[in-house]
């Protein structure tokens, strides 16, 4: 393994955790603090954002999770 590899896996590593973490806070925010009418639209579009960007990253590192959900569909005929 290069030092380019190495260096791009640890960047794709940490900006993982620093989306995940803005998640965790926001959330943390939202239970903490009423949220402006103003500013209710802006917050659930931010809000639905990141919730695409967290399930992108849990993907990316838990494939089997994907897979399993995946495979339990059950269709009627």
């Amino acid at each position: 393994m290069n030092l380019a590899r190495r260096t791009v896996g640890s960047l794709r590593g940490g900006l993982a955790i620093i989306v995940v973490t803005m998640f965790v806070v926001t959330l943390a925010m939202l239970f903490g603090y009423e949220v402006p009418d103003k500013s209710r639209e802006m917050v659930s579009m931010f809000v639905g954002a990141q919730i695409g960007y967290v399930k992108d990253i849990l993907s990316y590192y838990f494939p089997s999770l994907n897979s399993a959900r995946s495979g339990a569909r059950v269709t009627d005929q």
